[in-house]
């Protein structure tokens, strides 16, 4: 029942931001009708320059040499049971 008719309250610790306290704030609604979208979240400052961090990608050329330097064939080996020596 708390979490129905309690108003949201953050601790004193941790600190967190004021972006961060507006984007929880909007998750947690009670409301569903008024609650953020993820279309949202993932347009809400915090989560942009926090989660999406908007750097230009940039692109990385690798040769072929490198490609096959980094792929090996891969070898299993089966355990022996304990026991069996």
């Amino acid at each position: 029942d708390a979490i129905c008719s309690q108003k949201l309250e953050f601790p004193d610790q941790p600190k967190i931001s004021k972006k961060l306290r507006d984007l929880l704030k909007r998750m947690l609604t009670k409301e569903p009708s008024r609650r953020v979208t993820l279309e949202d979240v993932a347009r809400h400052p915090w989560f942009v320059e926090r989660v999406l961090q908007p750097r230009a990608l940039s692109k990385v050329n690798i040769s072929s040499a490198e490609i096959k330097d980094a792929i090996r064939p891969a070898t299993w080996t089966i355990p022996e049971e304990r026991g069996e020596r």
